[in-house]
């Protein structure tokens, strides 16, 4: 199967929307054949090779042994389709040899609350804004290049996916970048929207439910 978390090990433990906040804050290259089926398995059905995406921001290189993970069902929310890849639509770990990250700074959309909450307070890709030069914000040349460096410091040779990421509202991205952003940047709308999901799948299918008394 896959390997890994959705989340830190701090966040693991809490309900809470550190999964939305994780696809802008950190950033991911693509981890292929994690469960090691070989071609000829493979070939013969015996399994099928699986692939994620692992986080390889600065964070990744110090803390190596906390292993987190998206799939492509996730970052295909919040990303476009890559400038280095297939050119078929989508994000795919299997096929776009490069790394996904965002911005600090990005038309449309205002990164401020979102940064603030990300690990532990004020960072993206682990680097703290406003120290040592790191300029969250900046939308200048220099950052830009600093930023690739810290959400992508574990595989610097691969290339900038170059995705869509939150994107402007010309080119939004993923086709639910506006509601991962929203949920990243306000816990509140998530519980909410959350809430009602919940109540959908599980009352599906049944009749005459009632409320419980209280306890």
């Amino acid at each position: 199967g896959y390997d890994g978390w959705w989340s830190d090990p701090a966040n693991s433990r809490r309900f809470n929307n550190d999964y939305f906040i994780s696809m802008y804050v950190k950033g991911w290259c693509p981890e292929v054949n994690v469960n090691e089926c070989s071609s000829h398995d493979e070939s013969i059905g015996a399994c099928k090779k699986k692939h994620q995406w692992q986080r390889c921001d600065v964070e990744f290189v110090e803390l190596g042994q906390a292993h987190e993970m998206m799939l492509n069902s996730d970052l295909c929310l919040a990303y476009g389709e890559p400038v280095f890849g297939a050119r078929d639509g989508q994000l795919r770990a299997g096929q776009d040899n490069c790394c996904a990250w965002t911005h600090t700074v990005e038309t449309d959309w205002d990164m401020t609350n979102i940064l603030a909450k990300g690990g532990n307070g004020n960072t993206h890709c682990n680097k703290e804004c406003g120290k040592d030069n790191y300029n969250c914000g900046d939308g200048s040349n220099t950052q830009r290049f600093k930023e690739f460096l810290a959400c992508c410091a574990h595989e610097t040779t691969r290339n900038d996916c170059m995705t869509e990421g939150l994107g402007t509202s010309a080119s939004p991205g993923g086709p639910a970048a506006h509601s991962v952003f929203e949920f990243a940047e306000n816990e509140l709308v998530w519980a909410r929207a959350f809430t009602v999901a919940w109540k959908k799948v599980t009352e599906h299918g049944r009749f005459g439910l009632k409320v419980v008394g209280t306890c």
